[in-house]
């Protein structure tokens, strides 16, 4: 009998031996099965939006006033714009909503009673293209009061402005000297904006050593916000529409074609 039992041993090590191999072989292409639909629906959206992948491409001319219709899981809120605020954000901010940038987007800044903030995507691959395509900040015209809206400056890229955009949710005075530069209000919905997860407080580079870190953001997107931040509110997308005919009717205002009539 104590002949046999090193080879039940032998047996046993090796079934576990080949057990391992074949979970191994399993897993490796189930990671590859994952890659390839990943790359396939990169490939889609670069079909469906060849402007969030190349930034030069040309769009018809901004116009002066419209409308941004910002479509949160908590509610929407609709911002006023005015290209004569900050025609340089107003241009890079129409850009970006044209080509679809602001999608299924974390907000990853939410400071109560100060501001709400987000504009990272969630695709390394699309960070890649927009991180460092910065412009400087447009003169000041109008004042960080509660409900303005603007690009934030992005410590990351030595403070200059992005992609990155911000809600004042109380009046914020202090912003107007470290170049948040407001491009537009919230004419409705900023209450639900004040409604959004607040509980990850300020980013690291704000000083909140527990709080999102925006340069890990930009390299890995969704799989570090997800999965470090998995309460972080989200912007479904922004819809641009023409300023409504009647007053008031912000739901009614059309929505602009892809011509940007």
């Amino acid at each position: 009998m104590s002949g046999q039992a090193p080879s039940r041993s032998l047996a046993i090590a090796i079934a576990i031996a080949i057990a391992l191999v074949l979970l191994l072989g399993a897993c490796k292409r189930e990671a590859e099965v994952r890659q390839a639909a990943d790359q396939k629906k990169l490939e889609m959206l670069k079909e469906e939006n060849p402007h969030l992948f190349d930034p030069d491409l040309e769009i018809k001319e901004t116009p002066e006033i419209f409308i941004a219709w910002v479509r949160t899981n908590k509610g929407a809120c609709w911002i006023e714009v005015h290209r004569d605020w900050a025609p340089a954000a107003v241009d890079r901010f129409y850009r970006l909503v044209r080509s679809g940038y602001y999608t299924m987007m974390p907000v990853y800044r939410v400071v109560p009673g100060r501001l709400a903030q987000w504009g990272i995507h969630i695709r390394p691959e699309i960070n890649a293209i927009w991180k460092d395509r910065t412009f400087d900040a447009d003169p000041i015209i109008k004042s960080n009061l509660a409900g303005y809206a603007g690009f934030a400056p992005d410590p990351t890229v030595d403070g200059k402005l992005s992609t990155q955009l911000y809600i004042n949710l109380a009046d914020n005075f202090e912003l107007d000297e470290r170049g948040y530069v407001p491009f537009g209000r919230v004419i409705k919905g900023l209450e639900r904006m004040r409604g959004l997860y607040p509980g990850y407080g300020e980013v690291l580079q704000e000083g909140n050593p527990d709080g999102p870190d925006m340069a890990a953001a930009w390299e890995r997107g969704k799989k570090y916000l997800r999965k470090n931040f998995p309460q972080m509110d989200t912007v479904k997308s922004i819809v641009l529409r023409k300023p409504p005919e009647k007053e008031g009717d912000l739901e009614g205002g059309e929505e602009m074609d892809d011509s940007g009539n």
